[in-house]
């Protein structure tokens, strides 16, 4: 699953960075907080509380720094010392997991069930220029039912008037700028 992940990501990125190396590392993280969610979110069914994760489990992220040569020397007798992985990339996770405060559209304000998460975001991680170094986020696309609906009347109002039709958004990657344009900078979540 985390090879086809990276391969689709590959496809999907033309334009952008296609180091395998980074789409795979990036790929397991996203394996490992998808577990994390289902492991922990009620089914939606069920009116019982959110399921507690096993202790056994960590809780790691939403930021992740790949292992440093000190990491790798000391987890090894004989470590494979491989200098691409002195070039990938931190990714913070941009996930209802560690943010859950995020579920709400970013045009009309919604945020009852209306508003639900679809999936990670298609093309994979986005390059990020940190203070320190380069970086990396990925996130979720949350889609707004109630901006689908409006956007559909948008439509066909404008088919019917023979108006100009301009588009109403209503699915948005959590990193995208769209996601956080109508947002103040202190509404942005902290670790």
């Amino acid at each position: 699953k985390v090879e086809k992940r990276a391969k689709d990501w590959m496809d999907a990125r033309p334009n952008q960075t296609n180091a395998a190396w980074q789409l795979v590392w990036v790929s397991h993280i996203v394996e490992y907080v998808s577990f994390l969610w289902k492991a922990t979110e009620p089914d939606g069914r069920s009116k019982a509380d959110k399921p507690a994760l096993a202790a056994n489990i960590p809780i790691l992220g939403p930021r992740f720094v790949p292992p440093s040569y000190l990491h790798i020397a000391k987890r090894n007798k004989t470590p494979d010392i491989n200098p691409k992985d002195a070039y990938l990339k931190p990714l913070t996770v941009v996930h209802p997991f560690y943010f859950p405060e995020l579920r709400r559209c970013p045009q009309c304000g919604i945020t009852n069930r209306k508003v639900s998460w679809h999936g990670w975001n298609a093309t994979g991680y986005r390059e990020v220029h940190g203070v320190r170094r380069e970086e990396t986020a990925i996130g979720l696309q949350l889609r707004c039912d109630a901006c689908k609906v409006a956007d559909d009347e948008a439509r066909k109002v404008a088919k019917a008037t023979k108006h100009e039709y301009e588009k109403i958004l209503h699915c948005f990657a959590t990193t995208s700028h769209e996601f956080w344009g109508n947002r103040h900078h202190w509404d942005i979540p902290r670790e």
